[in-house]
């Protein structure tokens, strides 16, 4: 299916009476976000040191008990400027799209409407669905 066309509109539930309108992204724009992240990893790990770096991942998912969600390999910038293609509500009209300036709880929200319409499903997702 081709994405340029396939948009959603999805009220915020944490402010009513405001909406974001979020594009599906396509796997060139996926893979973008991805490899902006990995780079920017390498480069911490560069600075940091492969052994430092292996042990903080490591740390984190005994800290965590998780696995990471698999936004996590995507650049949450690239993919919040990419995907969210309008809002609209008190609390945005008239405002140009500029998705750095979100709060931490519409940033996390946006991310989880965009994977749900964007990633990759799981292998564990489609059994379930």
């Amino acid at each position: 299916m081709l994405t340029g066309k396939t948009s959603k509109r999805f009220d915020v539930p944490h402010e009513p009476g405001n909406w974001f309108e979020v594009r599906r992204l396509s796997w060139a724009e996926l893979d973008r976000a991805r490899e902006t992240k990995l780079a920017a990893t390498m480069t911490t790990a560069r600075a940091m040191g492969a052994e430092l770096m292996e042990a903080m991942q490591a740390w984190r998912s005994l800290i965590v008990g998780t696995p990471p969600a698999p936004i996590d390999s995507y650049d949450t910038r690239l993919l919040l400027s990419l995907s969210v293609a309008g809002w609209g509500g008190p609390e945005y009209d008239g405002q140009a799209v500029d998705t750095s300036q979100l709060d931490e709880q519409t940033k996390d929200w946006a991310l989880g409407v965009i994977a749900n319409l964007s990633l990759p499903r799981t292998e564990a997702e489609t059994k379930n669905s």
